[in-house]
């Protein structure tokens, strides 16, 4: 998958802090490799100290996260106290330091799952039109339909997630492919049955 190409800069930007502050929250270098220690504050004095682990993984095992830790891991029970520092480039990509609260790192979770989900969605829906067996294409002609729609929208590909080269490959030239085949044969070979 590649990136989109938003020509609207806020949310370039957007993507591109919830990626810092996700790759800081999960422990995770700038080339992929895993970090082992995070910096978290003492309550008591605001001093950052060096730790192991991740935050995420301090989160879930530490109770000092929860405003009332009989009520559970909801973001209404998270703390608003900055716990964490975490290391971010800003807009000039100077590299600076935030201190974040567990509240506002369950809220940094949640906008990168959604930042990430459209990207989920768009795989899932490649996975699913390019599986080998034709189970999946529905049982009648109107759910055949709406299986051969969604073939035709995810190799139009018009938001951009996939490299052209490598969808125009799995389609084949002039549906040449096994996959094209088999779509269009067992779709085609259905209405011929029912006309």
């Amino acid at each position: 998958m590649r990136s989109t190409t938003n020509s609207d800069t806020d949310n370039i930007e957007i993507e591109r802090l919830v990626g810092e502050y996700a790759r800081e929250l999960f422990g995770i270098n700038a080339d992929g490799s895993y970090k082992n220690t995070f910096e978290k504050l003492d309550p008591a004095t605001g001093e950052a100290k060096l730790v192991n682990g991740n935050i995420l993984e301090d989160m879930l095992t530490n109770t000092e996260v929860l405003k009332d830790p009989s009520k559970g891991f909801i973001i209404e029970n998270m703390s608003d106290a900055p716990l964490y520092r975490i290391y971010i480039n800003d807009e000039n990509g100077v590299r600076d330091f935030v201190d974040i609260s567990p509240k506002m790192a369950q809220l940094y979770v949640a906008a990168t799952y959604k930042n990430l989900e459209k990207y989920g969605s768009a795989l899932s829906d490649l996975v699913n039109v390019c599986k080998i067996d034709t189970k999946k294409q529905g049982k009648n002609f109107i759910e055949q339909s709406a299986y051969l729609e969604k073939y035709k929208r995810v190799f139009e590909d018009k938001e951009g997630f996939f490299e052209p080269e490598g969808l125009a490959a799995l389609q084949g030239k002039n549906g040449e492919s096994f996959i094209d085949k088999k779509t269009m044969n067992s779709i085609s070979l259905f209405k011929d049955i029912l006309s």
